[in-house]
């Protein structure tokens, strides 16, 4: 009986470490989603939000919608928008783009 009692008992720690180590994930997981992703998501709705609003996208799409008829102009707006100060700015709303896919 002996044998088994401390085979089972390995087995059982084994499997709590296991156990903990995943419900430490799921929580160390939950932290970050509330710390980083949702105030990140905040963010960019408000950027798309203000974005629509104010009509800046509607704005920028008519300043550069002859761009968009020659590759030329098609690679002065890629550089634009591909810009570190720019792309965080631009990129999530996709506003500007679907603007001048219209027009």
């Amino acid at each position: 009986m002996g044998g088994i009692s401390a085979v089972l008992v390995k087995i059982g720690r084994s499997v709590g470490g296991v156990v903990g180590t995943l419900y430490q994930a799921g929580r160390d997981t939950v932290d970050t989603v509330i710390r980083n992703v949702i105030p990140f998501m905040a963010f960019i709705s408000f950027i798309i939000g203000l974005i629509l609003t104010t009509g800046i996208g509607d704005w920028i799409a008519k300043g550069i919608k002859g761009s968009a008829s020659s590759l030329p102009g098609l690679l002065l707006i890629s550089i634009v928008c591909a810009l570190p100060v720019l792309s965080p700015l631009l990129g999530p709303g996709a506003v500007i783009a679907q603007i001048v896919g219209t027009l």
